[in-house]
């Protein structure tokens, strides 16, 4: 015990014969922590809850798809038996392929610049998903790619969403420099997504449409009939809802709302690593002069 308070006290008289450089080098880290802090931007924090509308497909057409089930089970058409409108938005709000679009349709995200105005529907048809442009050059595409790669990578430092397991509510948070921004970026994705849904359910829906009709017109048997009759009903019924402008998947629980209380840089935590550095340079240069001092 007496060998290891001997060993503390030596340390601390040693570091008190140099405590002019000591002070000096923490010095220069709490200027530059406020240098630093002052070429950082302020971001802001908005966050929204997000539950299946009223207004949704699933809601107004009704989930009873017993029917509906059986005939694309059997002849493989597309309907949402499988998966609710609601759980395909989540899935859209944490795919790549559409927050990269979304990006695409806003242009410059990143800045304070407020565009209410954004028409959800010609971002989808000036940006077709899963489509390749014949007319684009491969060095063009991939240039492309990179980029879009690049800003989703970036607007995922600033973006989460996740589901809530007892409520099942979906929370979605943003951070931007501008606080309205960061709002309206919520609004605008959340847009995006319902207006994306229903323009997928009107084409799927009429596909199956033209399909059954199709097949209707050459089965004998009754009972297959009955069944495609259910289904067809029910496509009808989600073709002819999807042209209705309320159809929308998602609504706000909670609006977005931003606290307008910075959330980062944090100053606290930027100067204590500033200060830990200034210490790791001011131990590093006394052990770089006693090396000296033995070597020379």
């Amino acid at each position: 015990m007496n060998v290891e308070l001997n060993f503390i006290k030596n340390i601390f008289k040693y570091f008190i014969g140099f405590w002019k450089q000591f002070v000096f080098i923490m010095s220069i880290s709490i200027i530059a922590c406020f240098i630093y802090l002052g070429t950082l931007n302020n971001y802001y924090l908005a966050e929204a809850s997000l539950g299946p509308s009223t207004q949704s497909t699933d809601s107004v057409v009704g989930n009873s798809q017993s029917a509906s089930l059986s005939v694309s089970s059997i002849f493989g058409v597309g309907s949402n038996a499988n998966s609710t409108d609601f759980d395909k938005a989540f899935n859209l709000l944490n795919s790549r392929s559409f927050i990269s679009e979304f990006l695409m349709c806003l242009g410059d995200w990143e800045s304070e610049k407020i565009d209410n105005e954004l028409l959800v529907e010609d971002c989808l048809k000036d940006h077709k998903f899963s489509e390749l442009d014949n007319n684009i050059s491969t060095q063009d595409l991939f240039s492309s790619k990179i980029k879009q790669n690049q800003n989703f990578k970036k607007f995922l430092n600033f973006y989460s969403v996740q589901k809530e397991r007892t409520s099942n509510l979906i929370l979605i948070k943003i951070e931007h420099i501008s606080p309205l921004k960061a709002e309206m970026l919520i609004y605008h994705l959340i847009n995006f997504v319902n207006e994306y849904i229903r323009s997928q359910n009107k084409l799927i829906s009429q596909a199956n449409i033209d399909f059954v009709k199709d097949v209707l017109s050459k089965t004998q048997n009754n009972e297959l009939k009955e069944g495609l009759v259910l289904f067809l009903n029910k496509q009808i019924s989600i073709n002819t809802f999807s042209n209705v402008n309320i159809n929308k998947t998602l609504e706000f629980t909670n609006d977005p709302i931003s606290s307008y209380e910075k959330v980062r840089p944090s100053k606290r935590l930027t100067l204590i690593a500033f200060l830990f550095l200034g210490f790791i340079v001011f131990v590093s240069y006394r052990a770089l002069v006693e090396l000296i001092k033995i070597f020379s």
